[in-house]
């Protein structure tokens, strides 16, 4: 923002101050941006705003969404006199829209012109659509960072919930089985004879299960599973 209002400077020798106000997430106000030379410095500092609607250039533009236009030697005009660019002549308030939303305004004033022709009219009317395009460019932009961050930042309370309902698991999993391995004693084992149907102890390691226990996964030889 500051580039651009330095650019108008340099291409238009009849402006001598430019400044960006945008309007607040409550709009009700519209708070200064960007503003040029030591005066744009003290105003930043001060953290100026104007009330949308009020009597001033940028009030009525931001209200409105149309040009405002104001003479600073017309009683009549809502010019509002600043102290610190007392040589003011001509005060343009051109409205930044984002389809029918109105954002802000650029404001631009001279010292040396009475009026603004049709052509310049149009000429700042358009910077200024340029001006709303790119500024809501960056606020999305910014939206959909944020949105992201936030994303990340739930994934990761995810993954640490998930990390410490496993580690609760295996604590919880690892005392069951030592609770029930100690009732055992040394009955570690069950032979099952589905034929006779009867169940006894059995102590032995066979060769399936040592393979297992070896390789710390299953083992499957024929029908056996261990």
């Amino acid at each position: 923002l500051n580039t651009t209002l330095s650019r108008i400077l340099d291409n238009y020798p009849e402006i001598y101050h430019a400044q960006i106000f945008l309007i607040d997430t409550d709009g009700i106000q519209a708070r200064l941006v960007a503003s040029t030379g030591a005066v744009g410095e003290i105003l930043m500092g001060r953290s100026h705003t104007l009330a949308i609607g009020s009597l001033s250039v940028i009030g009525q533009a931001t209200l409105s969404g149309e040009v405002v236009i104001a003479k600073s030697n017309d009683p009549n005009n809502v010019h509002r006199i600043n102290d610190l660019l007392p040589e003011t002549t001509l005060e343009m308030a051109f409205p930044l829209r984002v389809d029918e939303t109105i954002i802000g305004a650029l404001d631009l004033q001279s010292q040396v012109l009475e009026d603004l022709s049709a052509n310049d009219r149009l000429t700042f009317q358009s910077l200024a659509n340029s001006l709303s395009l790119s500024i809501d460019s960056i606020r999305q932009f910014e939206e959909a960072k944020a949105r992201i961050d936030e994303n990340q930042r739930l994934t990761e309370q995810t993954r640490n919930a998930l990390r410490e309902v496993e580690r609760l698991n295996q604590r919880l999993i690892g005392r069951a089985w030592t609770n029930y391995a100690r009732g055992l004693g040394d009955n570690l084992g069950l032979v099952t004879d589905f034929d006779a149907d009867t169940t006894s102890p059995y102590t032995e390691w066979t060769d399936t299960l040592a393979e297992a226990r070896n390789l710390g996964n299953f083992v499957q030889v024929e029908n056996i599973i261990a």
